[in-house]
């Protein structure tokens, strides 16, 4: 059969070329999520240990936390991590999480930082 006018043209482009961009920008951000998951509850585990309590019964994040004088054993993404894992394989999860920055090093004298508290 023979079509009175030629194929439009925008038919043979209208199809999307690079599908697997698109799958490596999901991927990326179901990463940038799981780890901003993990380091939330890695948070909530080692503000409940500075505190002596259980961190399912930490409701809210405490005004203020202890300082710590010795250095982390595992990272926030380690501990957020295992306990992500235990939390799931019982069927559960904290839907109150939170992120709290750690004070970093100040510089010389000469130069003013400010930090910003809750």
């Amino acid at each position: 059969m023979l079509f009175p006018f030629p194929r439009p043209v925008f038919q043979d482009r209208s199809r999307f070329t690079y599908p697997y961009q698109v799958r490596a920008g999901r991927h990326w951000l179901v990463l940038a999520v799981a780890t901003l998951l993990a380091v939330a509850h890695g948070t909530r585990r080692e503000e409940a240990a500075t505190l002596g309590r259980n961190p399912a019964r930490l409701r809210t994040p405490p005004a203020t936390v202890p300082a710590r004088s010795a250095p982390r054993r595992l990272s926030l993404l380690r501990q957020g991590m295992a306990c992500l894992g235990a939390l799931l394989a019982q069927g559960r999860s904290w839907t109150r999480l939170w992120l709290r920055p750690r004070p970093g090093p100040y510089g010389p004298p000469a130069v003013r930082a400010l930090a910003q508290g809750p």
